[in-house]
């Protein structure tokens, strides 16, 4: 009897495993992404592509992940700003008839809250500039803002002012369904590109990107999800490439002065980096350049043989092994290794003394 209720509640507590086992599985596959979000991806996706059959499943999954009737309603009126008036139209049309066979089975869903009153004191062009700014992460800029000045009034008062300014829908869900609507659209990846950085910018994760592409692979189809996988690519390399540029900056402190510079990465500048911060008396040599001795000599490994200096260039010579920052232009100098270049003016430089400089990295 023992071996038999042994026998009976491992094999309970086995199968409860593998369903565990099955759920964090899923959970993994979406990287990120929590219940809500991702039956955004599915819901964006269907109104975005036309398929009502498809939006109706996910709508009603929506509702019950816990997505209120309000949050829905809203990721569908956003939608015509980029799926067009028709999708928006036949996927609300949709969503009430999901509505009303839930209420005829009984089924209580969760109103959610409404859109409070937009800000009396700034107009919707004011308001969408200021969200258009946050979201690209710069004032826009670009040809059709001078050639059709219209429609940048159109995209910052009733975009992102009527639009993006309710907030019973904030801005990381509202990309999530921007995103995934412009996936099923072909011919505009600049604009999912410009979206996926958006979504970098209100906070969303590299895993939650990945784990939308997740969704859009196991419920929309592989090409779209591909497509996006390859755009997703370019942001994250140019933001890795952004965030090594970022890395290569330093400040440069010269009494009330205060300048930056911005460096060459190579193995001559690393070493100088680990360095930093330092501070240095740095002497006037032949009316050109500032030069000081540095704690130690720096690598020189891949460096080329010279160079020909130029006004704001951060030197190191190396058979001195002394920094040197050049005033004025100076011809080609063998063992002379270019480490990067002063982002401003010089004037602090371009002095007949000595200037003693603390270099520190900008972090």
């Amino acid at each position: 009897m023992d071996k038999r209720i042994t026998a009976f509640l491992a094999a309970i507590f086995t199968s409860m495993f593998s369903i565990v086992t099955i759920s964090e599985a899923q959970t993994m596959k979406n990287e990120g992404l929590n219940a809500k979000q991702g039956k955004i991806v599915t819901i964006a996706a269907f109104t975005a592509n036309g398929d009502l059959q498809k939006l109706k499943t996910a709508l009603n999954e929506g509702l019950d992940a816990g997505l209120t009737v309000n949050e829905i309603k809203e990721i569908l009126v956003q939608l015509y700003a980029y799926a067009g008036f028709p999708r928006s139209l036949n996927s609300i049309n949709t969503f009430i008839g999901v509505l009303e066979e839930r209420q005829q089975k009984g089924v209580k869903d969760d109103l959610g809250k409404e859109p409070s009153p937009m800000p009396a004191n700034k107009s919707s062009i004011e308001l969408g500039t200021e969200i258009q700014t946050r979201l690209i992460g710069a004032p826009a800029t670009g040809k059709y803002i001078t050639f059709a000045p219209a429609i940048d009034q159109f995209l910052k008062g009733h975009l992102f002012g009527d639009i993006f300014g309710r907030d019973n829908l904030d801005f990381q869900s509202r990309e999530i369904a921007t995103i995934s609507a412009l996936a099923n659209m072909e011919g505009v990846n600049p604009q999912l590109q410009s979206h996926f950085i958006a979504g970098f910018n209100v906070g969303l994760t590299g895993a939650q990107m990945r784990g939308l592409i997740s969704v859009l692979e196991a419920k929309v189809g592989k090409k779209e999800a591909d497509n996006a996988q390859e755009v997703l690519g370019k942001v994250l390399s140019n933001r890795a490439k952004k965030e090594q540029a970022d890395s290569m900056k330093i400040r440069l402190k010269i009494g009330d002065a205060v300048l930056t510079a911005t460096l060459i990465d190579s193995a001559t500048t690393r070493d100088f980096i680990s360095l930093l911060p330092l501070t240095l008396t740095l002497k006037d040599y032949a009316g050109t350049e500032k030069i000081s001795d540095l704690p130690k000599r720096l690598s020189t490994e891949g460096a080329p043989s010279g160079n020909d200096p130029s006004v704001g260039d951060i030197t190191y010579y190396a058979p001195w092994g002394n920094l040197a920052i050049f005033y004025r232009d100076f011809g080609y100098s063998s063992g002379l290794v270019i480490l990067g270049k002063i982002d401003g003016g010089i004037d602090a430089f371009n002095v007949p003394r000595s200037v003693r400089v603390t270099i520190e990295l900008i972090k």
